[in-house]
């Protein structure tokens, strides 16, 4: 019986020592891509600073937990829990990130902050156990080593608190790609990012779920099954962190923010060039800027394609497979952008939705109120009112 012990032991601490190698390892490749995604300068840039803070805050967070069964917190107890209190961070930072990423037109607010008030309360509560000797912090790590209860009902309900917060949040974030879904079928970037977020958003759910089998474990079956439910933990943590760093190698779009260029058959036998289309693209925006094109009531593909002295045919191309918008879609978006500058202007605070949407292109304010909160998530009053 005691070799039978002694065996299940050793095969226990093989396992911790592999997963505390690979979630070492996954952590350090975590802050890598951290750094890598907060110097990008590209179009994604702010959506890429959210998911950096929370790789590099979940890197530090599992690589603690790898090493709590080490004798790591030992030789340095005071580092014992710093990472406690990240959690509570996860699901705002993820719902954050997707809004950005989803929704770019979405701002931050100072009303935001309030995401952050519960992991603010943890810090300070945790405070004066910070403030403890080394010999008390160690003593803590040995009693629940020896499965002994050291916990008080208090940690048990921030702990509840904690999944229910992570789940919630991580609900909430899946939810945002709802909407985004029905516009994924026109375009592959779109596509891309609303499967990133669903998949993002349903691993933290799961993570959320095995932490309430953890803490299920440590409450009432005296840590049985502990083990197995860390490794799993550890298992996914780590295959969350590795695939994020695959997917920047993989599907570089979904950070750098640019358009994913896709065949399309009918426009096989064309003869624009890649050269051409940037050029082409060029001028386009130029001469929607500039003439502001996108005022003219009534505008359509053959106005356009004139402008550029090209037939609709190439129009329609260059709009499809470069820009990866339809033409009413493109020419919207500047109306869309022109009508926010108004609805932000103190001075035009006396024009009616109706008479701005007229200003931009519009033709009804029903159009108007469509293409506006397809693209900016808000209907028009909603946004002049939050400036």
């Amino acid at each position: 019986m005691q070799l039978c012990k002694f065996c299940i032991f050793i095969q226990v601490r093989l396992l911790y020592d592999i997963l505390t190698t690979i979630t070492a390892f996954a952590a350090a490749h975590g802050v890598f891509i951290a750094i890598a995604l907060m110097v990008q300068r590209k179009e994604n840039r702010k959506a890429n600073i959210w998911l950096a803070i929370l790789v590099l805050l979940f890197s530090l967070y599992i690589a603690e937990f790898g090493a709590y069964w080490s004798r790591f917190f030992l030789e340095y107890p005071h580092l014992l829990f710093t990472t406690n209190s990240f959690p509570l961070l996860f699901g705002p930072l993820l719902w954050f990130y997707l809004r950005r990423l989803l929704w770019p037109a979405k701002m931050f607010t100072k009303s935001d902050l309030l995401h952050f008030i519960p992991f603010l309360a943890y810090v300070i509560y945790l405070t004066p156990f910070y403030l403890t000797s080394a010999q008390d912090k160690a003593d803590v790590l040995r009693a629940i080593w020896s499965g002994d209860s050291v916990f008080g009902t208090p940690f048990y309900l921030i702990r509840i608190f904690m999944v229910i917060h992570i789940f919630a949040y991580s609900l909430a974030s899946l939810y945002q790609a709802i909407p985004k879904a029905k516009q994924a079928a026109r375009s592959s970037l779109q596509t891309l990012k609303v499967n990133w977020g669903k998949r993002v958003s349903l691993a933290f759910a799961a993570i959320a779920i095995l932490k309430l089998l953890q803490l299920g474990s440590i409450a009432f079956l005296h840590y049985k099954f502990i083990y197995q439910i860390d490794a799993t933990i550890l298992s996914l943590s780590a295959i969350l962190i590795l695939a994020c760093g695959f997917s920047v190698v993989l599907e570089p779009v979904l950070f750098s923010g640019l358009p994913v260029v896709k065949a399309y058959p009918r426009y096989n036998k064309s003869s624009m060039s890649a050269q051409d289309s940037q050029r082409l693209a060029n001028e386009l925006r130029k001469i929607m800027a500039e003439q502001r094109l996108y005022e003219h009531h009534g505008l359509t593909l053959n106005d356009v394609a004139g402008r550029l002295n090209i037939s609709p045919h190439q129009l329609s191309q260059l709009l499809n497979q470069h820009l990866n918008q339809g033409f009413f879609e493109y020419v919207n978006s500047y109306r869309v952008n022109a009508a926010k500058l108004l609805l932000q202007d103190p001075s035009k605070s006396h024009f009616t939705i109706l008479s701005i949407a007229h200003e931009v292109g519009f033709n009804s304010k029903a159009s108007f109120n469509a293409a506006f909160k397809k693209l900016t998530g808000y209907p028009p009053s909603h946004f002049r009112d939050s400036r």
